[in-house]
């Protein structure tokens, strides 16, 4: 029960953090870490990255057999890796994408080995290619929808 309080705590801040984001950002960006530059201040993206992966690690370990734990805890950390490097586009850029890279394959990766019907969430991605662009915002919002669900799963 508290870990899926934590799960549905992270999706929460989550939508908080991106409402605002958006706002600032006065549309749909590129993708979530150029919310980085669009709010007021940098550290606001460090620390929800943060908050998600902490919030979502244990459920998502919790929810992993014992083989693909460390899968699961790499995402994270990939998550974590995203977060602490906002200013990707001047420093930290490879370090960034490495993070992503390991958050969005290798929690997708968990989810197809255990509980892949989850995966079908991705039929949506076509609809987004309609409007031409801020592909890579969506592809994010799928795999975070994906590791939420799976949490709650």
């Amino acid at each position: 029960m508290i870990l899926q309080a934590l799960t549905i705590t992270a999706a929460l801040a989550a939508v908080a953090y991106l409402i605002h984001a958006i706002k600032q950002n006065k549309g749909i960006p590129d993708s979530i870490s150029a919310t980085a530059y669009a709010v007021e201040n940098p550290h606001y993206f460090t620390a929800a990255m943060f908050a998600e992966a902490i919030l979502l690690l244990p459920m998502f370990l919790e929810k992993t057999p014992d083989s693909a734990e460390w899968i699961a805890f790499l995402s994270m950390l990939g998550l974590g890796a995203v977060g602490a490097t906002p200013n990707y586009r001047e420093e930290g850029g490879i370090a960034h994408n490495i993070g992503a890279f390991l958050t969005g394959i290798g929690s997708q990766l968990v989810i197809a080995l255990n509980n892949p019907i989850i995966l079908s969430t991705w039929g949506l991605f076509p609809l987004t290619l309609i409007q031409g662009k801020n592909y890579t915002f969506w592809a994010e919002i799928i795999c975070f929808l994906n590791i939420i669900l799976y949490n709650l799963s």
